[in-house]
């Protein structure tokens, strides 16, 4: 008999298609089936969702070798963590944004000598996800840099090392977020704070991956956030230069007002 998905022949007494690992002849979902596989799958201690979570925390090594490795299949891979951590940041945002507003940065704050840059401000905000993603890049080249001696990761790899904490991060600011909305703490106060606790996570992993003492783990993450700060302020000066042009060019902004 052939697997309906990849047409390869199975036994009779086979249960799962031997080459792409399809069910064969599953049952038709019913409303029972279908909300028992779905406790099964996101709501059970031990599945690989809640473990990639449980392990980033204390074996970080774990998963991200794992994954590296080429063993797919014990941790949620890297880009579909990513996406649950993207989409939960994309629900926060929603949620300031519609029902606590006033929680969020004061917009008095935003206008520097006639020119607003709430804009811009408002639109990091909005898109942490796309910015995320267009900078992983640049964080991977800044801890490849770093351990430039090392030859334990490629450039590859060391984006492999930078997403996994940062969709970790993420998940983990999702609910931390949660807690400090429901007692009317103004969002802007406790974000100063990320910085400060994302790098000592990422000392936490450059110390487990590379079996660092903590003394040069330390320096290794301050030289990495150093250099990414350098890379992003770079980054943020060229698209307000690229603001300002275009408010100039439309009649929106008189540079002469500053």
């Amino acid at each position: 008999m052939n697997c309906r998905v990849c047409n390869k022949t199975y036994g009779l007494a086979d249960n799962f298609c031997p080459s792409c690992g399809e069910k064969i002849n599953p049952k038709r979902l019913s409303v029972k089936s279908f909300f028992s596989a779905f406790l099964s799958e996101f709501l059970d201690y031990d599945n690989r969702l809640f473990k990639t979570f449980r392990h980033m925390f204390s074996h970080p090594e774990w998963v991200i070798n794992s994954y590296v490795q080429g063993n797919r299949k014990l941790y949620v891979n890297v880009l579909g963590y990513l996406s649950i951590s993207l989409t939960l940041i994309a629900i926060q945002t929603f949620v300031l944004k519609r029902f606590f507003p006033e929680l969020l940065i004061n917009e008095q704050a935003q206008g520097i000598e006639g020119l607003d840059l709430k804009p811009i401000f408002d639109a990091i905000f909005d898109y942490q996800g796309i910015l995320t993603i267009a900078l992983t890049p640049l964080a991977a080249m800044m801890s490849r840099l770093v351990f430039l001696g090392n030859k334990k990761y490629n450039l590859a790899e060391h984006m492999v090392i930078n997403v996994y904490p940062t969709a970790q991060f993420y998940i983990f600011w999702f609910f931390f977020t949660a807690v400090i909305v429901s007692f009317g703490i103004p969002y802007q106060n406790v974000s100063f704070i990320v910085i400060p606790l994302l790098a000592l996570y990422m000392c936490f992993i450059f110390k487990r991956l590379y079996d660092l003492s903590i003394g040069i783990a330390a320096l290794k993450t301050i030289l990495y956030f150093f250099l990414y700060m350098i890379a992003f302020l770079i980054f943020y000066f060229v698209v307000i230069v690229i603001y300002v042009a275009y408010l100039t060019a439309s009649g929106q902004f008189d540079p002469s007002s500053i």
